[in-house]
């Protein structure tokens, strides 16, 4: 009677079967690895966008348009607004009072700063938040009618004017993959300063 056992080529099949059951498991498991980061990875830049538009369209709705009249010859509001960048007033975040904001693109970030409007050492007071990154691209435009009886239209740049513009429009797009930035528009919400006599049918202030 002969030994049970296997053959050396017995072996050798299964040893090759193993060998390439685990090839397969193993293929599995790191393409199974890679959808997770990749799903992580979309999931992360999607709440990175939805932060950095809520908190631009919080400080954009605040814009107060605080008269500048020194210069009598030119009366205009505290708000300049650029193609690739804009500053204006708003509502300070944690002091109290007014805030000057600041947005714009640093390198490959979006970064919104903010300085107390009545700073003694605004190099020391300007506080930073980087929105965005990875940015490869940012503009702005903006909506209303600059100057009295003229029709409302897109401006590339909105400066030295009496009101705030109606819509301001903020582009970026980025150099990652994974979800894109869709252009935001804001509506500025205050329409005068508190010496302003607003006229709703010119949307001006009176005697301005």
């Amino acid at each position: 009677m002969k030994d049970a056992g296997f053959t050396l080529m017995e072996l050798l099949i299964a040893m090759t079967l193993l060998a390439l059951l685990s090839l397969v498991l193993f293929g599995g498991f790191r393409f199974g690895t890679r959808a997770w980061d990749r799903s992580e990875s979309a999931s992360a830049g999607g709440n990175e966008i939805r932060r950095a538009q809520d908190f631009i369209a919080h400080a954009l709705t605040g814009a107060y348009p605080e008269l500048q009249n020194a210069d009598l010859h030119n009366p205009h509001i505290f708000f300049d607004g650029r193609p690739q960048q804009v500053t204006f007033l708003t509502e300070d975040s944690q002091n109290g009072g007014l805030s000057v904001m600041l947005l714009a693109r640093q390198g490959n970030n979006l970064v919104l700063s903010e300085t107390p409007e009545l700073a003694r050492d605004p190099a020391r007071q300007t506080r930073q938040r980087r929105l965005l990154t990875d940015v490869a691209d940012f503009s702005l435009a903006y909506f209303g009618a600059a100057r009295k009886n003229e029709p409302p239209r897109w401006y590339p740049a909105w400066r030295n004017t009496e009101r705030l513009p109606e819509l301001v429009r903020v582009h970026a797009s980025l150099s990652r993959r994974g979800p894109s930035w869709t252009d935001l528009v804001v509506a500025p919400r205050i329409a005068g300063d508190v010496d302003c006599d607003y006229d709703p049918l010119t949307k001006f202030c009176k005697g301005r």
